[in-house]
């Protein structure tokens, strides 16, 4: 019988050593957790600096809006000494007198000589009212007609000079100026001026300062700078 060498044959074998790591890779392991530290450290960097910088710009928000308070305060201050000089000389202009020393009281005679006084000057509305603070006459502000205004510390000041307050109606927010109408010696009626605070004086604040601004009366908006509604609604949460 022939003997036949086995098809398979356990062979011993020897496991080679494995290469020593090359520099390059030794390091990779310190590299990986160096890295890690350092993109701690720069988020953490990162973290502080957008709170110094939130907290930087809520500042500049803060004086932006300090400013423009102080600014808008000066401005309606200027317009109330304005109104103080300005409605003294028209309650002695020779037409508004003549329109309140007439026997028979006309309405229509005395709007007539206040809205070619208004466009002379500018003014929002000018009244003419009685000594008690009835509005006789007006232009400018259709629903102050018939309106009795004698509670307000303003009518009762100016019965003897010319005075000047900050008026807020459902409307619209106003600097008001008054002052007596003298016939002889006497006072016999009131005339009014007044200035709104609106559009117009938010735009030069916007224009001198860079602030966006509104007026609200309660929760409406009734002058703004802004167009957006998102702003709107930012200064009616404010």
């Amino acid at each position: 019988m022939t003997n036949m060498r086995p098809q398979f044959a356990v062979v011993r074998t020897t496991t080679a050593p494995l290469p020593p790591a090359s520099p390059a890779r030794a390091r990779l392991g310190p590299a990986i957790v160096a890295g890690g530290v350092l993109l701690a450290l720069g988020a953490a960097l990162s973290w502080f600096l957008a709170r110094e910088l939130d907290g930087f710009l809520d500042d500049l928000d803060a004086r932006a809006l300090d400013g423009a308070n102080a600014v808008l305060a000066r401005s309606i201050d200027e317009q109330r000494r304005y109104l103080l000089s300005e409605v003294a000389v028209l309650a002695d202009d020779t037409r508004v007198r003549a329109s309140v020393m007439t026997p028979d009281f006309s309405e229509a005679t005395v709007k007539d000589t206040l809205q070619d006084l208004r466009e002379a000057s500018g003014a929002s509305i000018l009244a003419v009212l009685d000594l008690g603070g009835k509005v006789r006459a007006v232009v400018g502000a259709d629903w102050l007609r018939n309106i009795d205004l004698g509670s307000s510390p303003l009518v009762k000041q100016a019965s003897a000079k010319a005075a000047g307050q900050v008026w807020t109606f459902r409307q619209q927010m106003l600097v008001v100026g008054a002052a007596p109408i003298h016939v002889g010696a006497n006072a016999s009626a009131l005339f009014m001026m007044a200035f709104e605070l609106g559009a117009t004086t938010l735009g030069s604040l916007r224009d001198m300062t860079g602030v966006e601004a509104a007026v609200l009366i309660g929760d409406r908006i009734v002058a703004s700078t802004s167009r957006d509604p998102k702003l709107d609604m930012a200064f009616k949460r404010a």
